[in-house]
């Protein structure tokens, strides 16, 4: 209860939620409570992005994030905590989830969107 509780209080203090999986062990029933309680408590407010690690592998990585589509939180993005991998594609959709879902918090908004608006700057 007291976990629950610290696990809320930090949701209320985001601008998104990244649910990190182990992707070597596969979906565990905690793992389809916390998307659950996710999809029904938090989805509605602010982006939630799943991050499958121990995928550090290409041939492998992809199909062991794959099995976490069933928790109905989009596309599961595999990573490599330790090597890395994927970690700046996950950092880049969380920017990206914040800025269109409104979800950052007081003041992070606005540097938001000035990155966003610097970075499309800079690519045109």
């Amino acid at each position: 209860k007291e976990i629950r509780q610290q696990a809320m209080i930090a949701v209320e203090e985001s601008a998104a939620v990244i649910m990190v999986v182990d992707g070597q062990v596969g979906m565990t029933g905690l793992d389809l409570e916390i998307a659950e309680f996710l999809r029904k408590e938090v989805t509605k407010d602010m982006p939630v992005l799943i991050a499958v690690n121990k995928c550090e592998s290409e041939q492998t990585g992809l199909l062991n994030a794959a099995e976490f589509w069933q928790l109905g939180l989009g596309e599961p993005h595999a990573v490599s905590a330790l090597h890395g991998v994927g970690t700046a594609e996950l950092l880049e959709d969380v920017f990206d989830s914040v800025a269109k879902k409104g979800s950052a918090i007081q003041g992070f908004g606005t540097k938001v969107k000035e990155l966003k608006a610097a970075e499309e700057a800079y690519v045109t």
